[in-house]
């Protein structure tokens, strides 16, 4: 919803996983101008997006799972250029943009309610106390890997959701959390509307 601090919500997200610049990037309605962005940037935050062609779903399919180009490197030689990614992409917007069952297989969908008059504040003050909390949001965010890490070799994960990988570590992220494997797969089915 318009009003839900979602560009917000990514910078934030941003500034923690891959403080790179720019804080938020505008999806091209050309994809071979993605493999680019997608290799410059380990967090790519794609801000306002209404709707996408196919091609684009798939380069965004791709890239959740690891993908490549390869190019010519100069117009007169054989030589290639090779980019290998495997990214963590963000999409905003007012509606879900991602209309593909490959990528909404592969998205986790979050709804952000309108944030009221009463809780505003200017982004001057939003980010003086993000920059407070932020090692503290990292301590706890280094802290709950390490702790996911350890347990990742001993979790039985049923893995018999598509992304089986991802289920794999979403389980001893949840553990690490103090949740449940069991609870973890409930509710990532639930966002697959499984």
């Amino acid at each position: 919803e318009k009003g839900s601090a979602k560009s917000t919500l990514l910078k934030l997200i941003r500034r923690i996983v891959d403080p790179a610049k720019p804080l938020l990037l505008g999806l091209s309605e050309n994809p071979d101008d993605l493999p680019q962005q997608l290799d410059h940037n380990y967090f790519a935050p794609y801000d306002n997006v209404s709707n996408f062609s196919r091609k684009i779903s798939d380069r965004l399919c791709r890239a959740s799972t690891g993908d490549g180009d390869t190019k010519r490197k100069l117009y007169s030689d054989d030589d290639d250029f090779v980019r290998e990614y495997q990214r963590c992409v963000a999409l905003n917007g007012i509606n879900v943009c991602a209309k593909e069952p490959d990528l909404l297989e592969r998205c986790l969908l979050i709804e952000l309610e309108r944030i009221s008059k009463n809780i505003r504040m200017t982004e001057k003050q939003l980010w003086q106390q993000f920059d407070s909390a932020l090692p503290g949001i990292l301590h706890g965010a280094f802290s709950v890997l390490s702790n996911a890490i350890k347990k990742y070799d001993t979790i039985e994960a049923p893995g018999r959701n598509r992304m089986a990988d991802f289920e794999h570590w979403g389980c001893a992220i949840a553990e690490a959390l103090g949740f449940s494997s069991e609870e973890f797969i409930e509710a990532y089915e639930r966002n697959l509307g499984l």
